[in-house]
């Protein structure tokens, strides 16, 4: 077995064996879901090329099947010449070059050379204990990107911290004195740490103090401790394969992704969110160590990013040893009481063993809590304020489905009646029973398939039957034919006889959409002479 015979190089992959085998068998159930959803799309595209008399698949087409669909194109090559269809290969080329086209323009970018304003190559990150700072330019240079222009600005100490390990950049201002410079947004490219304005000071060489937008910055805290507390709280409640897949940590929520191989039922949501907030209400105090040797952090049961590549020495957040201790460059709450609430919102897959989570904190869960309590207030008020809501809701959900029920036995009653008075008005033709009648009362396509099935039960044999009629701003055409007798496919009849007209389903009933009442009509006209030709 590959596990064990690398076991001494990649432990990870024997440790959790039973994790990789789970998420192997979901990544091929995923892939056989897309295959299943390109063939039924590969399917419909054949009818339209074979319905307009070509006999070759539009590039256009094929690269929809690739791009939307993650559909094989060897795979489309292949079903197409078994078919007798060609593939349009000069078009998919065309259309794959025209997207790495639009990718390269998306990502296209000019930037000046750096201008020197002081001595100087590197920041000095205070962000940790201050956000606020005394300050001078290094350099500056422009940059245009999508029509948009920014100015990018290396300080030599800065409490700005750059976006990094999931958490974002932070926002605030550069006061020069005599103006003051927005910082849109702090980024890391290679050593340096750059801020992001959209305009330029001034006088540049002045000194400058950089203050950190608090509020913002007391809210990404939040959301970033709150993803440790989380982390552990998945690990309790799933097991130690739960790991880190990636995160974003920003003011208003946060996202982690984590490697679990199904769907957290409502109880383990519950519990993990119950231990979170349980942390929180704790009120544990942050022991944050730096320039820790990582060989001593990793002794001590620190989590570490698989993959992640790690210095001589590390920070380590720990809130309480005994639940979360990981290495992590980002900011954090002094005690987890700040955060006041944790919130799940979603849970759901992002990939084969990937799930991610999106929760709140603080004063935002709180108004979570408030909206969803006032909403469950507005329910019991409209149940008269039941003792339980839960019994009444569903009381007054099986009312409304007894009705749904009797409704649709009542409009099936009518349609059943409709069918027996048109009917009467059929025609003969060589023992074939043909009826087309224009539709104006109906309004929706599933009363027209009931009308057309409750029609060829009193047809009996041989039939041909079209209903056409103007519904939501298109003209829909059904088309029914008794194909077992006499032996007309109702697509074939279709394709055969009214090509403008667009639809598609199995051999005897064919829904459509005809460009107006005068197609239905010649389509009309043709199925009599066809019928009244038969032998």
């Amino acid at each position: 077995m590959l596990a064990g015979q690398t076991e001494d190089i990649f432990p990870e992959l024997k440790a959790q064996l039973s994790f990789v085998e789970e998420v192997i068998r979901e990544e091929e159930v995923s892939f056989l879901r897309t295959l299943q959803s390109g063939i039924k799309r590969f399917q419909a595209i054949r009818e339209e090329t074979e319905g307009s008399g070509k006999k070759m698949i539009s590039g256009g087409r094929v690269f929809e099947l690739f791009d939307t669909y993650g559909f094989p194109v060897d795979l489309t090559r292949l079903m197409a010449s078994e078919l007798g269809l060609q593939v349009d290969e000069q078009g998919f080329e065309n259309e794959m070059e025209a997207q790495r086209n639009r990718a390269r323009k998306a990502g296209a970018t000019e930037q000046t050379d750096w201008v020197l304003v002081h001595e100087g190559s590197k920041t000095v990150f205070t962000g940790y204990d201050s956000l606020q700072e005394k300050s001078q330019i290094l350099r500056y240079r422009k940059v245009k990107s999508k029509d948009q222009e920014v100015y990018h600005l290396v300080l030599d100490r800065s409490p700005f911290y750059a976006e990094s390990g999931g958490q974002v950049g932070d926002t605030g201002e550069l006061d020069f004195g005599t103006e003051v410079i927005r910082v849109s947004d702090t980024r890391k490219e290679n050593d340096l740490l750059i801020h992001i304005c959209t305009q330029l000071p001034s006088h540049p060489e002045l000194g400058i103090t950089a203050r950190v937008d608090a509020n913002r910055r007391t809210e990404i805290r939040k959301n970033h401790s709150a993803t440790h507390l989380l982390q552990a709280a998945l690990r309790e409640v799933l097991g130690n394969h739960v790991e880190q897949k990636g995160s974003l940590v920003g003011p208003d929520y946060l996202r982690f992704d984590f490697s679990h191989f199904s769907k957290l039922s409502r109880e383990e949501l519950q519990r993990v969110e119950w231990r979170v907030n349980e942390k929180i209400q704790q009120n544990i105090t942050l022991d944050e160590q730096r320039e820790l040797p990582i060989a001593e952090a990793l002794s001590m049961g620190a989590t570490a990013l698989f993959g992640e590549k790690y210095g001589e020495t590390v920070r380590m957040i720990t809130f309480d040893p005994t639940y979360s201790r990981e290495l992590c460059g980002g900011t954090h709450v002094q005690a987890t009481g700040e955060i006041g609430l944790f919130k799940l919102l979603s849970e759901g897959s992002v990939a084969a063993g990937v799930r991610r989570i999106e929760a709140i904190t603080g004063l935002k869960a709180l108004e979570w809590a408030q909206q969803a309590a006032s909403e469950a207030e507005g329910v019991r008020v409209l149940l008269k304020n039941p003792k339980d809501t839960g019994a009444a809701l569903e009381a007054v959900l099986l009312q409304q489905e007894e009705m749904r029920k009797k409704l649709e036995r009542l409009q099936e009653q009518s349609l059943n009646g409709m069918a027996k008075e048109l009917w009467s008005g059929h025609v003969q033709y060589n023992g074939i029973g043909f009826l087309s009648a224009h539709l104006s009362e109906i309004d929706d396509a599933e009363s027209m398939r009931k009308l057309g099935m409750f029609l060829s039960r009193l047809a009996g044999e041989k039939f041909v039957l079209l209903l056409h009629t103007s519904l939501q701003g298109k003209y829909m055409v059904h088309l029914r034919t008794d194909s077992a007798h006499t032996g007309w496919n109702a697509n074939q009849l279709l394709k055969e006889l009214a090509p403008e007209v667009r639809g598609g389903g199995p051999s005897d009933f064919v829904q459509a959409v005809a460009p107006g009442p005068e197609a239905a009509v010649r389509l009309s006209h043709a199925l009599e002479q066809k019928i009244q030709s038969a032998v």
